[in-house]
C-alpha cells in the first residue's frame, strides 16, 4: 500500500471528528425525541411517596394509602400527580431531570468513539435512574428510550438520508 501524504491524512481525520461530532449529537437528539414522543396518561398511576423517617403525619398535607396487601400507611401527597407509562412505552416525563440529562457524555475524536445518554453528573447526588428504566426490574417492566432511538438512528444511517424520520 502506497503511503498517504500526511495532509490527506490530516484531513480525513478532521473530516472523521466532524462526522463524529455531528452523528453524536444526531444521537442525542433522537433519544431526545423518543422521550419528547411519550405520552402522559397511559397509565395514570398517582403515586405517592412514603413518610421519611423522622417526618410526622400531618392531616392538613398528608393521607393515608392502602397497601396491596390492605395495610394502611400515611403517605405525603406530590405537588402533582405523576401519569406512569404504560410498559414498553417510553418513561413520561415528570421532573424533566433524564431529558435535560441526555448528552454527548464523551467524545473521543482520536478513536472516532462517542457516548451518548443519561449523564450520571446530571444527578447531583439523586438516584441513577435510567439504567432501571431501560431495562427494567423486578416490579417494573422496561421503558425503553435508548434502544428504540439507536435503532431509528441507525436505519436513518443505512438508508443514507442521515436524519431518523
Amino acid at each position: 500500500m502506497a503511503d498517504v501524504p500526511q495532509p490527506v491524512l490530516d484531513k480525513l481525520k478532521a473530516q472523521g471528528r466532524r462526522v463524529l461530532r455531528v452523528r453524536s449529537e444526531g444521537l442525542r437528539s433522537e433519544i431526545y425525541g423518543v422521550l419528547e414522543e411519550a405520552r402522559i396518561g397511559r397509565g395514570q398511576a398517582y403515586i405517592m411517596r412514603g413518610l421519611q423517617p423522622g417526618e410526622t403525619f400531618d392531616p392538613t398535607t398528608d393521607s393515608m394509602a392502602i397497601s396491596p396487601l390492605g395495610h394502611l400507611f400515611p403517605v405525603k401527597r406530590r405537588s402533582k400527580p405523576h401519569f406512569a407509562s404504560a410498559p414498553g412505552d417510553p418513561p413520561a416525563r415528570d421532573t424533566g431531570r433524564l431529558m435535560e440529562s441526555v448528552k454527548v457524555v464523551s467524545l473521543d475524536e482520536t478513536n472516532l468513539l462517542a457516548l451518548v445518554g443519561p449523564d450520571p453528573a446530571a444527578f447531583q447526588g439523586r438516584a441513577y435512574y435510567p439504567a432501571y428504566l431501560e431495562f427494567g426490574t423486578r416490579a417494573v417492566a422496561p421503558r425503553s428510550f435508548m434502544r428504540p432511538a439507536l435503532e431509528r438512528f441507525k436505519q436513518a444511517i443505512a438508508s443514507g438520508t442521515g436524519r431518523p424520520a
